[in-house]
């Protein structure tokens, strides 16, 4: 990844489209062969680690009436980004 074309402060947005839809189905334009759970975190992790993040969004989540899934996983995802923002220690891991 060129970290080096990161500004020193950088906004966020993870677009939930962009995770496979075995593991994310409740978005707008669902594509197989999307970006898995532990990949996505990982891609965030290490964007905190060479910029100062200032900001920070997720997008598309489509609720699906009776599955409660995806919404809980678009919860845990917001969880984890502040927490890799803002707590980031070495026991802070996945």
């Amino acid at each position: 990844m060129p970290w080096e074309r990161l500004s020193e402060h950088t906004y966020v947005t993870i677009d939930l489209d962009a995770l496979d839809p075995g593991e994310m189905p409740a978005v707008g334009t669902p594509e197989p062969g999307g970006l898995h759970w532990y990949q996505l975190l990982d891609l965030f992790h290490e964007i905190c680690q060479h910029t100062t993040i200032v900001g920070m969004d997720v997008v598309e989540l489509c609720p699906m009436t009776g599955q409660t899934r995806a919404d809980f996983l678009a919860a845990r995802l917001v969880y984890k980004m502040i927490g890799y923002r803002f707590c980031d220690t070495p026991q802070n891991t996945r």
